[in-house]
């Protein structure tokens, strides 16, 4: 299993300074990584790419909906060209909102 990145332990802790300045460098973000931090330009970019990362799991079990519900990032439920959305694959989270 892979270690979670350094720009996820940062938005786990809450360290927002961390996580700017992790940023700031212009990585190139996981899916994991995008929803977490609400970045839907790239979020849709890697599903378009491939829509299986819709139901993927991070190395610490966490889905990108989860992170992006967890971390109030409601703008990350990017769609797919082919419709498929994270909430697609976890249609149980339709409460959270």
């Amino acid at each position: 299993m892979s270690e979670v990145s350094p720009l996820l332990q940062a938005v786990y802790r809450g360290d927002d300074d961390a996580v700017e300045a992790l940023l700031a460098d212009g990585p190139e973000l996981d899916v994991f990584e995008a929803a977490a931090v609400g970045d839907v330009e790239r979020l849709r970019e890697l599903l378009d790419e491939d829509s299986s990362l819709a139901g993927a799991w991070s190395p610490d079990g966490a889905g990108a909906l989860h992170l992006a519900a967890y971390y109030g990032r409601a703008d990350a439920d990017a769609s797919t060209d082919d419709g498929r959305t994270p909430r697609s694959i976890w249609p149980q989270l339709e409460r959270l909102e």
